[in-house]
């Protein structure tokens, strides 16, 4: 499911807010009736959506503290193969120090990370380059 949605997004991102490359170009040519320009373009678009998303299978999630009932969803989505049935392998981490999870995940050596809210506005205000994605 998530290697057909991913791309799906990805060109309707690049369709509706284009000024410039593949979006541009896909635009450009629907308005001047070029439909072998706009499909070719749009052909190309998917095949990169495509191979992103393909690429993008394994996760890696590192966790706020040691595994516990607040981590229930995330465990019982591995254990019902959930991930896996989306083409996702994800591989969960507890930390040996909590605080080090948002650094660590700055630093790139995590794909996403569960942290708690106050931190996040800390490091947020020192610069460092973390994003709330779901509550």
């Amino acid at each position: 499911m998530a290697a057909i949605l991913a791309p799906v997004g990805v060109v309707i991102g690049k369709w509706v807010g284009a000024s410039k490359g593949l979006g541009y170009l896909m635009m450009h040519a629907n308005a001047r009736l070029q439909t072998p320009l706009s499909f070719a373009a749009l052909g190309l678009l998917m095949l990169l959506a495509l191979s992103f998303a393909q690429a993008a299978e394994k996760v890696l999630l590192r966790l706020d503290w040691f595994v516990n009932p607040n981590h229930a969803a995330i465990l019982a989505a591995q254990q019902s193969r959930a991930f896996a049935r989306q083409g996702l392998t994800v591989e969960t981490i507890a930390p040996a120090d909590s605080a080090s999870v948002p650094l660590l995940l700055a630093a790139g050596k995590a794909d996403l990370a569960v942290g708690y809210q106050p931190q996040l506005y800390t490091l947020v205000d020192k610069g460092v380059p973390v994003i709330r994605v779901v509550d």
